[in-house]
């Protein structure tokens, strides 16, 4: 999809006042700030794309419920993130991620949290605030202590080990 294309379709689901938009495999290799002005989405599919980044302008979408963003290229989350407070399923799977930001503790919301297949080596303490996650997905990481080891993710219900 090329920037024409993609501006066209944000621009209609803004006329439309859409509540999701689907732009999965759309070999997406970023997303404009206009994505921003899609205030009243509450889901939003940008898996299997290219997407390296996420623009600031992510955090003004605070109706989001699922955000769902996994095989994509990401490095790192834009600390905007964290306005997104109603968010309840956020899929971060078979990214580049190595770090997460501090804000990630405002999604207090959140029920499902899938960070698998990333390079996190470890986890803000802030996620401690994340009481409601039923077992956040973390496998495949670089993480030098297990997260309920040294108190990070105190509270929450684990999966086990062997669980997808």
């Amino acid at each position: 999809m090329d920037q024409d294309e993609l501006a066209a379709r944000i621009t209609q689901a803004g006329d439309e006042g859409s509540t999701t938009l689907d732009l999965s495999g759309e070999g997406l290799k970023y997303l404009p700030p206009e994505i921003g002005s899609l205030t009243a989405l509450s889901r939003l599919d940008l898996y299997r794309n290219q997407l390296t980044a996420l623009p600031p302008e992510i955090g003004n979408l605070i109706a989001l419920i699922n955000l769902r963003l996994w095989s994509n290229q990401l490095t790192v989350l834009p600390p905007e993130i964290g306005n997104l407070t109603g968010l309840t399923d956020l899929r971060l799977t078979s990214n580049r991620l190595t770090a997460l930001p501090r804000e990630i503790g405002n999604l207090t919301s959140l029920t499902q949290l899938n960070l698998r297949r990333n390079q996190l080596a470890a986890l803000p303490r802030e996620m401690g605030n994340l009481t409601g996650l039923h077992g956040p997905r973390l496998r495949e990481n670089q993480l030098a202590a297990p997260p309920l080891a040294h108190g990070t993710l105190t509270g929450l219900t684990p999966r086990p080990l062997g669980a997808p």
